[in-house]
């Protein structure tokens, strides 16, 4: 997915018109690869926190309480 989303804004890179329309289309491509390098990095992040396991916790069962 991530890869035909740079594709497209890889093709609409303009190396002709005015310096505007130029500049424009750099900063609309760099801004594009950085929130995928974010996306990627929160996905990191969440998978880090959510990974743990819970395996070496052993869980004691509670005592019936007698009154």
């Amino acid at each position: 997915m991530y890869v035909h989303l740079l594709q497209h804004f890889f093709f609409l890179v303009r190396d002709h018109g005015s310096w505007l329309e130029i500049g424009m289309s750099i900063s609309h491509y760099i801004i594009v690869m950085a929130m995928i390098l974010f996306l990627l990095l929160l996905l990191a992040v969440s998978k880090l926190f959510t990974h743990a396991s819970i395996s070496g916790v052993t869980l004691r069962r509670r005592k019936p309480h007698r009154q």
